[in-house]
């Protein structure tokens, strides 16, 4: 539809002068109050207006001079909010007033190219919104940009409200090599359909380099599912950030004396996060990028300041809690955290208030988060596990057991802290700090935002 937009309608020659936003200090330079702002507004309503019936001009230059004013001159009376108010209204007025005009043509073909021009405006408008939200060098740099025709085309395809449209949109940035096309890529990686988000990963293999790029990547493999598991389990505080998509919580509504109970849909973006961070991951992985090291560094000492609910800090590594999703483990075997080994030992030193025994081909064997924790210390320390007694089941999800009970599990603690006395400064570690803080309850089922 953008398509059919810009190939029908008139459009600005590459070649023509290109709009500029106002200088960064255009509002603070207005330092003083008009000394008549009934006549001021006056004035500029009528100089405002003036600008906005040479915007339809069909000569392309006075078009782009005619943009430039509009901005200038809500620029200076930026500080007048109740001015700045009544001007927009007036701007909203005049476009009502000529699209109802435009909406009474009888032509179907002038229909359809107005469908097709108001679609693209709708898919423009979000675009104008997200860029109003940059730093103000970044918003110059975008303006500048889409003010290219195919540019502006493919601007128009990234915010379509097509999802076919936006899933060919990342074929085509996968080919683009610049900032603004990472700023488009980066919407897409996080985009509310599955399809979409997936065919931008793949667009985005090429791009990792790129500092946009790969922290809309990190967000989708490793934070929207970490936000997941806070708002689903509870605990792990700050993680379940209100900024991402709303985890659903069931609503129920009256119609006509009956109760009908609603879920919010959006929260299967969020099970989507956590089926697809494996594919995400693999791009970090492979990046092999210091930005990657150093996220992962900072999302460790996140977790470990978070100790009001004793275990959850440890959830995101355990087998019982990732449905599959080994991203973070993958990323710490590849990037080898200094603080990995240290954070899971002070899980270890907390005293175990959760597992359960059980009994396979005749074998009594003892599983909990704490035997978890100790597997993975077991395993990036290149010790051997079978000096801890230690296995693991695939039939049961690849879990860590330990053969016996609750003794046993206690001695392989015992055993393994024995170990971190003797080796604790090879990690980095001055002082021995693995006083038990409380019980080990890395489960939960309430709502924690």
């Amino acid at each position: 539809m953008a398509a059919a937009c810009v190939a029908g309608c008139e459009t600005t020659p590459k070649n023509s002068a290109t709009p500029t936003l106002p200088e960064q200090n255009a509002v603070a330079a207005t330092t003083t109050a008009p000394a008549d702002p009934a006549k001021l507004g006056a004035k500029l309503n009528e100089q405002l207006m003036a600008a906005i019936e040479r915007m339809s001009a069909d000569d392309a230059k006075a078009r782009d001079d005619a943009f430039v004013e509009v901005t200038q001159v809500l620029a200076k009376n930026a500080r007048d909010v109740a001015y700045v108010q009544r001007v927009i209204n007036t701007v909203q007025g005049q476009m009502t007033t000529r699209l109802t005009a435009m909406l009474t043509t009888d032509d179907e073909e002038a229909r359809a190219r107005l469908c097709t021009a108001l679609e693209f405006n709708e898919a423009f408008s979000t675009f104008c919104i997200d860029m109003l939200e940059q730093p103000p060098e970044l918003r110059q740099t975008l303006l500048t940009w889409s003010g290219d025709p195919a540019n502006a085309l493919l601007v128009g395809q990234v915010y379509s409200r097509n999802t076919d449209t936006r899933r060919d949109s990342a074929k085509r940035l996968s080919s683009l090599k610049s900032d603004e096309a990472d700023f488009l890529l980066a919407r897409l990686l996080l985009d509310e359909s599955r399809e979409v988000s997936l065919m931008a990963v793949d667009a985005a293999e090429s791009r990792m380099g790129s500092e946009r790029v790969l922290d809309a990547v990190w967000r989708k493999a490793v934070e929207l599912p970490l936000e997941y598991q806070a708002l689903s389990y509870g605990g792990m505080g700050g993680l379940a950030r209100k900024s991402a998509y709303p985890m659903g919580q069931q609503r129920m509504i009256q119609i006509r004396g009956r109760q009908i109970y609603l879920q919010d849909m959006r929260q299967y973006l969020y099970y989507n996060s956590v089926q697809d961070a494996w594919i995400a991951g693999d791009l970090l992985v492979e990046a092999k990028s210091p930005a990657v090291e150093k996220r992962l560094a900072d999302l460790l000492r996140r977790l470990d300041q978070n100790r009001n609910d004793s275990g959850a800090r440890f959830r995101p590594f355990l087998v019982n809690y990732n449905n599959g999703n080994d991203t973070l483990l993958r990323l710490c075997q590849t990037y080898k955290p200094k603080d990995f080994v240290p954070f899971l030992m002070r899980g270890v030193a907390l005293n175990s208030t959760e597992g359960y025994d059980t009994t396979i081909n005749g074998q009594k064997y003892r599983q909990s988060s704490r035997i978890e924790l100790i597997n993975l210390v077991v395993q990036f320390t290149e010790q051997d596990k079978d000096e801890y007694k230690l296995t693991r089941m695939a039939s049961w999800g690849n879990r860590a057991l330990i053969a016996g009970s609750v003794k046993e599990e206690e001695d392989t603690a015992k055993k393994l802290l024995a170990w971190w006395r003797d080796n604790h400064k090879k990690y980095g570690v001055d002082e021995l700090k693995l006083e038990a803080e409380g019980p080990l309850r890395i489960g939960g089922s309430r709502f924690t935002p």
